[in-house]
């Protein structure tokens, strides 16, 4: 028993591509990523607590030649093992070698965006820093309910 929440499985069919750099690369340095999610109207927590939807999510598109590869050992659960593994040192490759947009995964069969890595590690997201009250990623780490609580608040 873990915690229930409510949710609409999957997205409308796309009626046209997104335009050009809406949303920045797996690959971007943390600086693009906090810079356009703000544009959004998201702060560094706000952005953290988003991250919560990879728990149950896959990545298609990174590596197309093992699409819907989950992201934590947990595809099933919305859970916070998804914090807890992005921080495990990466030890291989998913596939067949590095694509742009991925690091090394630290359990077979899981994949990590480049992004999720790099926000794991920086100051500003992972560390009490100045623009932070808190230990925002360890604390979503630590607490089965926070990341819950903090998507349901940003999805309000």
């Amino acid at each position: 028993g873990g915690p229930c929440l409510e949710f609409f499985a999957g997205r409308p069919k796309a009626v046209a591509a997104a335009p050009e750099s809406l949303l920045p690369s797996a690959s971007a340095p943390v600086d693009e990523l906090l810079a356009r999610f703000k544009d959004a109207g998201f702060s560094p927590n706000e952005l953290v607590d988003l991250l919560a939807s990879h728990s149950v999510a896959f990545q298609e598109n990174v590596d197309p030649t093992i699409p819907f590869t989950p992201m934590d050992s947990t595809p099933g659960t919305f859970d916070a093992q998804f914090y807890v593994e992005t921080l495990l040192n990466g030890t291989a490759w998913p596939d067949d070698g590095e694509h742009a947009g991925e690091a090394m995964s630290p359990l077979d069969g899981e994949f990590r965006l480049m992004f999720d890595h790099r926000l794991s590690r920086c100051v500003r997201t992972s560390l009490k820093s100045l623009f932070l009250d808190s230990h925002r990623w360890q604390s979503c780490g630590n607490s089965i309910e926070l990341p819950e609580k903090q998507l349901l608040e940003q999805l309000a």
